[in-house]
């Protein structure tokens, strides 16, 4: 089971741990399934944020299906840092 966070900095906190490592397989599953536990309480400014920050899910889930380390590793920082830059301009309600 996916640990709920308390808040909005302790969401973002959660975030910037798992930008610390790119290369270990089945961090983008893990912040994927994070993400999808803790987002209920995001509030963003417009429906394209909305839209983006589900497709970057979805990369998050397709990163795992990449066979070269370095494209993983790319792809999935990639991913997460559109998600974090999401993030940080979206509200949270608890």
């Amino acid at each position: 089971m996916v640990p709920k966070v308390k808040g909005y900095k302790e969401l973002l906190v959660r975030l910037k741990y798992f930008q610390s490592d790119y290369y270990t397989r089945g961090r983008a599953l893990e912040v994927h399934q994070f993400l999808k536990a803790n987002s209920e309480p995001l509030i963003f400014s417009d429906a394209i944020s909305e839209v983006d920050f589900h497709h970057q899910l979805v990369r998050l889930k397709e990163c795992e299906s990449l066979t070269d380390i370095d494209s993983y590793a790319d792809r999935f920082s990639h991913t997460l840092m559109r998600i974090v830059l999401i993030v940080h301009k979206a509200d949270y309600k608890r």
